[in-house]
């Protein structure tokens, strides 16, 4: 079972109350605010229905994660599906990602189309926006 006492980073949400005797996490353990998040964990987490997420539930629920990021990381960087990423890959996918921003941002502020973005420009575009209303941004000197 977890155990929120034994140094492993995990803190009682309520450290007054001592609901923790079987070393499970239950959502009795949480303030009422947080029980309906702790409920979709179990949910998620809680294999045989106890009401609690034991150790092993929760290793169970982590490797399955794990395994989940690896899939995705390898589905994302790895482009010629060799099984392993290399440098150039990973270089190549976030140079596509930056491309990409880059692009859309030239699309929204270079407002006469030379490829390059003004302060004119970027004052005309944040000017535009709800009456000179953009977020906190203001126009460049």
């Amino acid at each position: 079972m977890v155990s929120l006492r034994d140094g492993s980073g995990l803190q009682k949400p309520h450290a007054e109350r001592e609901t923790y005797e079987n070393g499970a996490i239950t959502t009795n353990d949480f303030p009422r605010p947080g029980r309906g998040i702790f409920a979709k964990l179990l949910d998620t987490y809680d294999a045989n229905d106890d009401g609690a997420i034991s150790s092993a539930e929760l290793m169970a629920a982590a490797e399955l994660m794990a395994e989940d990021l690896q899939a995705d990381f390898l589905a994302k960087y790895d482009t010629n599906k060799d099984g392993q990423v290399t440098s150039d890959e990973a270089l190549a996918v976030h140079q596509a990602i930056v491309s990409e921003e880059i692009s859309a941002l030239l699309q929204k502020y270079d407002l006469n189309g030379d490829g390059a973005v003004t302060s004119d420009e970027v004052n005309t575009v944040l000017q535009s926006r709800n009456g000179n209303r953009h977020g906190g941004l203001r126009p460049i000197d």
